[in-house]
């Protein structure tokens, strides 16, 4: 049972690999194996494929952008994944199909047939041939210009950049040598707007809105001072943290850099307004007077009481009642001459006082106008940023 089991099984297998050996042609028996040692029998790849030489073979281009790998804005360096064909008929590559089973179309390596290259790409994305003029190879689009400026269909979508647009141009370079054909894209880029409100724009707004907060201290409270010196280095840190976000080449400056400058031009009038009012006030109070009417205390010598120059000998007497007038005058003098200290050091006091009082008002008044224009100037830039993004989206 297990023999006639095998038997059937292994005259399978042995048919199998019979049919296998016998009906698989030898590669050089195929038709494409004949038709490609027909055509690169006698072909010389160093030889441009045209039979009338005086006929430019034309290099039809074509570009698709795939994606932005790196933006480098400090030192203007841009990698990009680009796709691009080129389209030439060679002359010496060609048969007939129906001598060859019908077919109509190869594949070969590119190292074994003539090609365009060397093709020059420089940055700009600009295609031309080094080693033939015009006169020899020409080079042309393969689609419509106004096909290739719109087409992102190639483009990743999830990428941090947007593709706007690819325009071409063509134009004829001339020189010593001769002239070569030239082909020119122009990719269009732009950073969606979402990466700079994210890591640029919100973190500077919630610092300035900080600095707004230190407006409803007391102008004379001396923490207000530490307040706005955090807030100013915390904000000259994020400034120097994204300075190279921005390109140091860049022949105008940003608008998001403007609104940068003009908010840390706030946040030092600010301080330095805080800084002006603390020590002014420090200086007020440094400056004050003892009280005035210490000087009603009478004046003492070292070696005891004050004697009057005019006063007599001790030998030299006068009537009672001449002394007691004299001594009644002399002291209605000294308190005259007192009461006129007071009065002068209160009218200097109170005028220094309302000098104060001005100064504090001025720079109570110029608080508030800093405050409503940081707010103005926030505002501002809000509604131009909007819009121009809100512009930039429609084009």
């Amino acid at each position: 049972t297990t023999a006639g089991a095998m038997a059937p099984l292994w005259n399978a297998k042995f048919c199998f690999s019979e049919i296998l050996v016998t009906d698989t042609p030898h590669p050089r028996n195929s038709t494409l194996y004949r038709l490609t040692k027909q055509l690169l029998q006698k072909y010389h790849k160093k030889v441009r494929p045209v039979h009338d030489q005086t006929k430019a073979t034309t290099v039809y281009l074509d570009v698709f952008v795939h994606a932005v790998l790196d933006v480098d804005a400090q030192n203007q360096k841009l990698k990009t994944s680009i796709w691009y064909y080129e389209v030439w008929d060679d002359e010496f590559l060609s048969w007939s199909p129906t001598m060859f089973n019908g077919i109509r179309e190869i594949s070969l390596p590119l190292n074994a047939i003539w090609n365009a290259k060397p093709i020059q790409v420089n940055c700009s994305l600009t295609f031309s041939s080094i080693l033939h003029t015009v006169e020899d190879v020409d080079l042309a689009f393969l689609r419509s210009r106004e096909d290739i400026k719109p087409d992102k269909k190639e483009f990743l979508k999830d990428s941090e950049w947007e593709l706007l647009s690819v325009s071409s141009t063509y134009n004829i370079l001339q020189s010593n040598t001769g002239d070569f054909a030239q082909i020119h894209f122009n990719v269009v880029i732009r950073r969606r707007p979402l990466v700079y409100v994210m890591s640029l724009l919100i973190p500077s707004i919630f610092l300035v809105l900080m600095d707004l907060g230190s407006f409803y201290l007391p102008p004379t409270c001396r923490a207000r001072i530490v307040f706005k010196t955090n807030v100013l280095v915390g904000y000259t840190v994020f400034r120097v943290n994204m300075s190279d976000e921005m390109p140091r080449s860049a022949v105008s400056t940003p608008l998001i850099g403007v609104f940068f400058t003009i908010c840390l031009a706030f946040l030092v009038l600010g301080l330095f307004k805080s800084i002006l009012l603390v020590t002014f006030l420090h200086d007020e109070c440094s400056s004050e007077q003892e009280w005035p009417l210490s000087c009603l205390q009478g004046d003492i010598d070292a070696d005891g009481p004050r004697r009057d120059p005019q006063a007599q000998p001790a030998g030299v007497t006068e009537p009672s009642v001449c002394r007691e007038h004299q001594a009644q005058s002399e002291t209605l003098k000294e308190v005259s001459f007192q009461l006129k200290s007071i009065s002068t050091y209160f009218q200097t006091w109170d005028q220094e006082d309302r000098q104060e009082v001005k100064w504090l008002a001025f720079l109570e008044r110029f608080d508030r106008l800093l405050f409503k224009a940081c707010l103005v100037v926030l505002g501002l830039y809000a509604v131009s940023l909007c819009s121009l993004w809100a512009l930039g989206s429609s084009l």
